[in-house]
């Protein structure tokens, strides 16, 4: 067996949640900080504008974890790495264009920015070593790509939509005795 299936598989929700824990803990500070900051901005490119609370945002990152797991899991059991493939490409996307690019138009620290930096290289480097161990063509890995983009981003979207209720059923649960 090769390092894409004995190593890869779970390196990358390892790489996720590690770059995740950056986000859940700076992003509320991160907020209060530049909250002065966001006012000349006009909304331009700032990030976290979903953003309600650390809470809220942690149970979307559960959410968006689990995914990443399940789709793991399967690829495992099922020896079919198309999905885990796609999602690997989504998250590298994602390291690039929300964190690195947009990051820098922000001219501030951006949390995530540094998890980024440190995973891009090695995220990369997964996906030209899995594409060479899985034998997948340019056709493959661009379908693949194009699945995966789209289910992380519709699931990062219907996450940053969902954040106002998950911060209300948290709110909820403190009032219940």
């Amino acid at each position: 067996m090769n390092v894409t299936v004995l190593v890869f598989p779970w390196l990358f929700p390892s790489l996720f949640m590690v770059h995740e824990f950056e986000e859940v803990v700076l992003v509320g500070a991160w907020r209060k900080r530049n909250l002065a900051y966001f006012g000349t901005r006009n909304r331009k490119l700032t990030p976290y504008v979903a953003f309600v609370s650390t809470s809220s945002f942690s149970r979307a990152v559960a959410e968006e974890w689990l995914l990443l797991l399940v789709i793991t899991a399967a690829a495992l059991i099922f020896r079919n790495y198309f999905l885990w493939y796609g999602m690997l490409f989504a998250f590298t996307l994602h390291l690039i264009v929300l964190h690195l690019i947009l990051g820098s138009f922000f001219r501030r620290y951006v949390p995530g920015v540094f998890t980024a930096a440190l995973f891009l290289l090695p995220s990369i480097f997964m996906l030209f070593i899995a594409a060479r161990d899985l034998h997948f063509g340019w056709r493959t890995i661009l379908l693949s790509a194009l699945t995966g983009t789209i289910i992380a981003g519709a699931n990062l979207s219907f996450m940053h939509r969902a954040m106002p209720t998950f911060a209300g059923w948290l709110d909820q649960f403190a009032r219940e005795r």
